[in-house]
């Protein structure tokens, strides 16, 4: 939805841009809170960038992913 996600979206562009920052930018919340579409939000961002990034995804529960 546009409009949505537009003040984390705002906060991980700062940290893309900022040299000093942190490695990681940590996103955490419970089921349905909106993290992979902040996710896929970011990937199209740093494509639209021509910049590299990595994310890691793990699930409780399941040994494959976690």
């Amino acid at each position: 939805m546009d409009g949505t996600r537009v003040g984390v979206l705002g906060e991980i562009s700062a940290w893309v841009k900022d040299p000093n920052a942190k490695n990681i930018f940590w996103i955490n919340g419970g089921p349905g809170a909106g993290k992979s579409a902040v996710a896929a939000s970011v990937v199209k961002m740093l494509q639209d960038a021509h910049l590299l990034g990595s994310f890691y995804v793990f699930k409780h529960g399941h040994a494959k992913l976690a």
